[in-house]
């Protein structure tokens, strides 16, 4: 492009620079008019030149004048003296500096018609120069696409070329190369990925930061890009810088779907290897894990697995980071499988979680016995909620079985359950039998209760019909999980007096008390 500090710094015109405020603004072409109003003839990017034979006597009026001109995106006026005004009228020189327009004087002896030669002349060769520095930069790009890393020396190659800096972003995201690597903001980078991933490859984004220009487009040959490719052009990003732009990402994206799908490939391998270990056969799996690019890890020792949950492109997100440090690691439908030695699977569950995926731990188990982990992987991320997303079996086995239940149903069954108990003593009578393991005796001598609550053993202590061993597990269950205020307040009032040491100590109830039990629920719950 032609800038109007290069228009006005041609000698032989001999134009005189007024005011210009912004000398490298681009012209696109020179227009001639003695309109009052030129603007609705005009496209933007024009220098206006005129003579303002309809302009004398103007004082207020230039400022309106200027406005249009700036609004219509005039490069500026070229204003000719010596014929209608000997010299640049003053209230158009004020309105310029005013509303920021560039103006400059055009002497008698230089006329329109060789202003609009030089100006053709110098977009004509700004055209040839910007084709043949195309040419070039796409001859030295797909001589960087042959090299063995075809990627970096592409990215490499680039940098120089526009003279800043350029950089993948994505998984095989790198620092910036170039010689101005720390001039890009890499927070605006992830800022405009984000803002055109959604579009594909049919999106780029363009940003003017204050020393130069920042661009951002998609890397792929499919629907959904496989990175994208950043680049800072010190400036203005001209059209030969542009062209160099998309040339390399035209090389880049076979470069990055050739990758994608070898990638692809190692994770289907990856994922059935999981899968035969989960099947208890570690020697197949790990026969299967040497086909991938990466080899066979060392599949021994005790392992942990992890499941996460969550949207399918926060899974996705999370597998990258995962499989590059991860024992092994693969996507099911829904979740994110993570297989790792006790001390490594701490680092995968920061990584998930930060995602926003719940996620559940299994318990450390045999290489040949994951299975049992994974297992219990799925009872505690069906544990986990946003609020605790990671959930560990092994924290689940001390907090006791009640957590393994689902919370909606249990507490309908403690409402239904204890919905007939109307009296405070009938709880705490209950919670003492359950406290006792279902000892008759104790319960019936009441020891270590108030004596208010005991009670005398009668006739019904000595059994009665329909007894199932079923019932002290619903009587636990249904105390347990009584919520707060339960029937007519009275459950509640129980839970809070009830000790840790009370419920610690019927965590086993239903293995260890006896039949009998029954016998004092049917007696005082029926």
């Amino acid at each position: 492009m032609v800038t109007m500090a290069e228009l006005v710094g041609t000698a032989p015109l001999s134009l005189q620079g007024v005011h210009l405020p912004e000398p490298g603004a681009d012209i696109r072409w020179v227009a001639t008019s003695e309109l009052a109003d030129p603007a609705p003839f005009l496209e933007g990017g024009e220098v206006l030149l005129t003579t303002g034979p309809e302009m004398r006597g103007w004082r207020s009026q230039w400022t309106v004048y200027v406005e249009r001109l700036r609004a219509r995106a005039v490069v500026g006026p070229g204003f000719a003296t010596g014929l209608t005004h000997r010299t640049i009228p003053a209230g158009l020189v004020a309105a310029c500096r005013t509303r920021g327009l560039n103006l400059f004087e055009v002497p008698r002896d230089t006329t329109f018609v060789a202003i609009s030669r030089a100006v053709a002349s110098m977009l004509e060769s700004d055209a040839e120069g910007a084709a043949r520095s195309s040419l070039k930069a796409q001859q030295e790009l797909t001589r960087a696409a042959l090299s063995a890393d075809e990627s970096a020396a592409v990215v490499a190659r680039l940098a120089s070329i526009v003279r800043g800096a350029a950089a993948p972003v994505g998984r095989d995201a790198v620092a910036p190369t170039g010689v101005a690597r720390d001039a890009p903001d890499l927070d605006a980078v992830a800022i405009e990925v984000e803002r055109i991933r959604p579009q594909g490859l049919r999106a780029a984004a363009s940003v003017q930061t204050g020393s130069g220009t920042l661009v951002v487009q998609p890397v792929g040959v499919a629907r959904r890009p496989v990175a994208h490719l950043a680049v800072y052009v010190p400036g203005r990003a001209g059209d030969a810088d542009r062209a160099a732009i998309t040339t390399a990402v035209a090389l880049l994206g076979p470069v990055a779907q050739s990758r994608a799908v070898r990638r692809d490939t190692d994770r289907g391998l990856r994922m059935r290897a999981l899968e035969l270990l989960l099947e208890g056969d570690v020697r197949t799996a790990a026969m299967v894990l040497e086909a991938t690019a990466a080899g066979a890890p060392v599949l021994e020792g005790r392992v942990v697995v992890a499941r996460a949950s969550g949207p399918d492109a926060l899974l996705d997100e999370a597998l990258g980071p995962v499989e590059d440090d991860a024992l092994l690691a693969g996507r099911a439908p829904g979740e994110l499988w993570v297989v790792d030695g006790p001390r490594g699977i701490g680092r995968h569950l920061t990584t998930m979680s930060g995602r926003g995926l719940l996620v559940g731990v299994g318990d450390p188990e045999g290489v040949e016995d994951a299975v049992v982990s994974w297992t219990n992987a799925a009872h505690s991320l069906a544990s986990a909620t946003t609020a605790v997303p990671v959930v560990r079996w092994e924290q689940l086995v001390r907090e006791g079985p009640l957590t393994i239940l689902d919370r909606e149903r249990s507490d309908a069954f403690a409402a239904s359950f204890l919905a007939r108990i109307d009296d405070e003593a009938l709880v705490t009578t209950l919670r003492s039998f359950l406290r006792h393991h279902g000892s008759r005796l104790k319960v019936s001598r009441g020891a270590g209760d108030p004596p208010q609550h005991r009670r005398q053993p009668d006739r019904a202590d000595r059994g009665g019909p329909g007894q199932s061993p079923r019932r002290p597990a619903r009587a636990r269950r249904g105390l347990d999980r009584a919520p707060a205020g339960g029937p007519r307040g009275l459950i509640g009032k129980a839970r809070s007096a009830q000790s840790r040491s009370d419920r610690l100590c019927s965590t086993d109830l239903p293995d260890v008390i006896s039949d009998t039990y029954l016998e004092v629920t049917q007696r005082r719950f029926t």
